[in-house]
């Protein structure tokens, strides 16, 4: 067994912070935590891709997900998944904190 405390970045971390990685045969698989502030738009110019599920939960805040599909508001206790090389940015809205998934092989 393995338990992690959910912490978020501080400022000498820069905006993410990785707290657990597994890479077992064909999975990779990585967990972390991300804040971001009211104001801030990822990427900061354009749209980017990843090229693994990304499965991300809003616990506080809100952003703005957008994709080439449309743009839809994320707010606290709700989830978003993005296929990978799905084209996607976010605009913060509210000071906002988010644990991430990203899972690939």
């Amino acid at each position: 067994m393995n338990v992690l405390q959910l912490q978020y970045p501080g400022p000498q971390d820069g905006h993410l912070k990785q707290l657990l990685e597994i890479k077992e045969g064909a999975v990779h698989f990585r967990m972390g935590t991300v804040f971001l502030p009211k104001g801030a738009r990822l990427p900061a110019d354009g749209m980017k891709a990843n090229p693994e599920h990304e499965i991300s939960m809003v616990t506080e805040g809100r952003i703005k997900a957008i994709t080439q599909d449309g743009e839809r508001i994320v707010g606290k206790g709700e989830v978003v998944q993005f296929a990978p090389g799905e084209m996607q940015a976010g605009e913060v809205l509210e000071d906002c904190k988010i644990v991430w998934v990203l899972l690939g092989k």
